[in-house]
């Protein structure tokens, strides 16, 4: 539950109502907090829940907002803001990709800017042009913000969305905005126009054909038992929406089997039939409900 808008914008009027307009509306969210910075014509703003990990550090030369975790290896470190910045604000190309669920924004002192998400794009980044104004956000209704922005759908865009269940061409279903690529960095020199750099693509390999399928089987639980076990700190209070489906009592199985503190929430009335196989589901495991 994380949210940000930046704003470039030479006008420091609009910028700033800008910023205070996305702040009011992210400190409308019971349990979120706020925070800001601004360097230049480049004003960022965010709100996130109280207990979300983030992170900011600051130079004469850049700045860095890490919301989230960005995982750099196969192992459970985390990247800190101040590493995150030593490592992007001077690279021409984009680095190594980091592992896990974050955005990540840098700020130069000569007004360069790169934004980075998760590789598979899940959470998402849409950003439009209006002039010399650019607006970066993670959230549809912050671009209202700037008094610049006209709120207005995109009829193609809902097309194409209802015709190929996708985006095509990154375009939304709000005129004029368009959504970061999957395993893409959004990027500008000082300026500039954005544009979209490729930093990570998946391999493609056939190492595993031919492989029988309970080999398969047990390949995949081992890559999943892996996966949380870099993805979940230990130690640290975790909280797993449980449904009772497929996917989240698979992964509340492989929590239990590694033995991680979790606490699994359910939404909705306890005559649900989610809600009462989640809740077999986790008495099965031994899991708080």
């Amino acid at each position: 539950m994380a949210s940000f808008l930046l704003v470039r914008d030479p006008d420091p009027t609009r910028r700033r109502q800008a910023v205070e307009a996305a702040r009011k509306t992210l400190a409308a969210r019971s349990g979120f907090d706020t925070g800001s910075f601004e360097r230049g014509d480049i004003a960022v703003v965010w709100g996130l829940w109280h207990e979300a990990p983030r992170d900011f550090a600051s130079t004469e030369q850049w700045d860095a907002l890490l919301i989230g975790e960005a995982i750099p290896g196969p192992g459970p470190g985390r990247v800190s803001a101040s590493a995150w910045g030593v490592e992007w604000a001077h690279a021409t190309t984009p680095p190594a990709p980091h592992d896990g669920h974050h955005f990540a924004i840098t700020v130069t002192a000569p007004g360069r800017i790169t934004i980075a998400g998760d590789l598979l794009g899940f959470l998402p980044v849409g950003y439009a042009t209006l002039g010399d104004v650019l607006l970066v956000a993670s959230n549809p209704g912050l671009f209202r913000s700037h008094p610049l922005f006209r709120d207005e759908l995109d009829p193609v865009a809902v097309t194409a969305i209802l015709m190929t269940n996708s985006l095509i061409g990154g375009a939304t279903i709000q005129r004029g905005v368009r959504r970061l690529a999957a395993g893409f960095v959004l990027r500008t020199e000082p300026g500039g126009p954005p544009f979209e750099e490729l930093q990570f693509r998946p391999v493609v390999s056939g190492r595993h054909h031919g492989v029988p399928a309970v080999d398969c089987v047990w390949r995949l639980h081992e890559a999943l038992r892996s996966a949380v076990r870099r993805q979940v700190l230990p130690g640290v209070r975790n909280t797993l929406l449980l449904s009772g489906g497929l996917d989240s009592r698979l992964l509340a199985g492989v929590l239990a089997l590694e033995q991680m503190p979790v606490e699994a929430v359910t939404r909705g009335s306890p005559k649900d039939n989610e809600y009462q196989c989640a809740r077999r589901v986790a008495a099965a495991l031994g899991i708080p409900h």
